[in-house]
C-alpha cells in the first residue's frame, strides 16, 4: 500500500474535551487555532 494512508478518527469523551478546553484556556499564549469541542478526536495514525 505504498502511498496510501488510512486515519481513524475516534470522538474524545466529554471528560477528554473538557481537559482539552481547560488546557486551551491555561496556554492560550501558543499560536493554535482552537476548533468546537463537538469536532474533538483522537487520530490514530500507524507508524
Amino acid at each position: 500500500m505504498a502511498g496510501h494512508r488510512l486515519f481513524l478518527a475516534i470522538g474524545a469523551s466529554e471528560k477528554l474535551q473538557s481537559a482539552a478546553q481547560s488546557w486551551l484556556r491555561k496556554h492560550a499564549q501558543f499560536p493554535v487555532r482552537p476548533q468546537r469541542l463537538k469536532n474533538l478526536h483522537i487520530t490514530l495514525v500507524p507508524p
